[in-house]
């Protein structure tokens, strides 16, 4: 039997509205799983309106932001871990039930709308800390540690992680424990733990989920998990196995919400391993990744929009695309204000920055370097919640700031420490990349010595990384610029500041001091 016709049978014969709701809330799960996110928002809502509850949804959406967090905020300050974790539990069925709808919400929202997910998150934690505990607070509380890490205030956004997790627990909440493990560790902990480690967690939330029957969160959980792999620097022949084994999963399960977040990232592994990948999805009506752009378009899903300029701007800058310009213009005006911190963004601020700092060197507007700066200031504001995740970024981003401005012998520091740090912390691939600045550096002070060795080593790390794609075209322009026939690959440039000094020295007459 049918969804639809088991949950019109449900509805016929049903007494009364409170005989429904819990047929309404499996309607609005299936609808947001199968990608009609504007008819599941919508059925949402309107089973809210019905239900006998203060500030209902319409009037909660229209509230200011600011505002209603103030609000919140007032209610929760002065109230430790330990008064929240003793509070009473929700006696009222009907707020019970409205919390459910608000939880099963969430994710829809979060891929469609951010600010309303936020203000539907602000409400649940208002309906928690007022009128008591349900099995779905672990949830508010994850998510509002999610919104205040997004402003900034990772401490805090930290704490109500925890918290949430601490709630599972106490309310034997394991229904609501994979999607805890999905938010905070994509939104949260991603920023405060090595990244290597936070994503792990991920597997954890897909074996809560799966346990449970919760396959659309066990799904995101392994979403994420994919996502981090590639972001780490794992072997992209690794990533590209695993998405494609997740595509079998939400074709199974016929989620196909998923394919619009995943296919963009896909087609980026591809085009990184190169001539030796061939795509191996599953058969099925799969769109193209220009027909999920035109329907994000359409549809204003800016997060999703915004995700794949970014993706489309990171291949044109690796590659050294004459396009760039216009694709990166594409990506900033996509930016979404609402959209929350996640995983993801630290590979968008690292190559806003790199990219603007990239355009500003041959633009007269300001734009881009104000642009790089901001990226660059976001970056410091992280490395004081871990220097695993952000030194060896932060550092490529002041060397290429540097070598703006001209300051040759910071540029050079910030280029050897970025190099080392990211071989210490594994994050092979990024010490590719920050090995070809190094190279691009150099080769434009005309130190060809230097520049072979450093674009030889890049060469070799985008290789571990099983970028041959990338490898390739790297090796091609070099080959070009410097007139080679080879490039080698087995010179080490970690540790070689003094030597590179000399060569400053030599050519630029430049002062160092160690």
């Amino acid at each position: 039997m049918s969804l639809q016709l088991l949950t019109s049978q449900i509805f016929k014969f049903a007494k009364n509205f409170d005989d429904k709701l819990i047929s309404y809330y499996v309607v609005i799960d299936s609808l947001g799983s199968s990608g009609k996110l504007e008819e599941c928002i919508d059925k949402g809502y309107e089973v809210l309106g019905k239900l006998d509850v203060e500030f209902m949804c319409e009037e909660m959406i229209m509230k200011d932001f600011e505002v209603y967090l103030s609000t919140v905020s007032q209610l929760l300050d002065g109230l430790t871990d330990e008064d929240i974790l003793s509070s009473t539990i929700l006696s009222d069925p009907t707020k019970t039930m409205a919390m459910k709808i608000y939880n099963a919400l969430l994710p829809y929202l979060f891929l469609a709308n951010p600010m309303e997910r936020n203000l539907i998150t602000l409400r649940m934690v208002h309906i928690s800390v007022s009128n008591g505990l349900c099995s779905v607070s672990p949830c508010c509380f994850a998510n509002f540690g999610a919104i205040l890490a997004t402003r900034g205030n990772l401490h805090e956004g930290r704490r109500f992680g925890k918290l949430a997790l601490s709630l599972i627990n106490r309310l034997v909440a394991k229904d609501s424990a994979g999607v805890v493990y999905a938010v905070i560790y994509t939104q949260i902990m991603c920023f405060t733990e090595p990244l290597q480690s936070a994503i792990e967690a991920h597997l954890e939330g897909y074996k809560l989920g799966m346990m449970v029957g919760d396959v659309n969160c066990a799904l995101r959980n392994l979403h994420y998990y994919n996502i981090g792999k590639y972001l780490c620097g794992s072997p992209l022949s690794d990533v590209k196995s695993r998405i494609e084994e997740w595509f079998g999963k939400i074709v199974e399960y016929s989620f196909l919400m998923w394919i619009g977040p995943v296919l963009p990232l896909y087609n980026v592994v591809l085009k990184l391993i190169g001539g030796t990948a061939i795509a191996n999805l599953p058969m099925g009506d799969i769109p193209t990744e220009d027909e999920i752009l035109d329907q994000a378009t359409k549809t204003n899903k800016r997060e999703l929009s915004n995700m794949i300029y970014f993706y489309r701007m990171f291949i044109a800058y690796l590659f050294n695309d004459d396009n760039l310009g216009l694709i990166a213009d594409l990506y900033f005006d996509s930016k979404n204000d609402a959209a929350v911190s996640k995983t993801a963004s630290i590979a968008f601020v690292l190559f806003e920055g790199l990219v603007a700092y990239r355009l500003a060197k041959t633009s007269d507007c300001d734009e881009w370097l104000v642009r790089g700066d901001q990226a660059t200031n976001t970056m410091e504001m992280w490395l004081q919640f871990s220097d695993w995740n952000f030194q060896n970024k932060l550092c490529l981003l002041k060397a290429e700031r540097f070598a703006l401005k001209g300051d040759l012998e910071s540029a050079l520091n910030h280029y050897a420490i970025s190099i080392a740090k990211a071989r210490e912390y594994h994050f092979v691939h990024e010490e590719a990349i920050a090995c070809e600045l190094a190279g691009t550096f150099h080769l434009n002070l005309g130190d060809s010595t230097n520049a072979l060795k450093h674009f030889g080593f890049a060469l070799k790390k985008f290789n571990t990384w099983g970028a041959l794609g990338k490898a390739e075209s790297l090796c091609d322009h070099v080959m070009v610029e410097m007139n080679v026939d080879v490039v080698e690959t087995h010179y080490d440039v970690v540790n070689t500041q003094e030597t590179l000094a000399n060569v400053l020295r030599r050519k630029r007459n430049v002062s160092f001091n160690y």
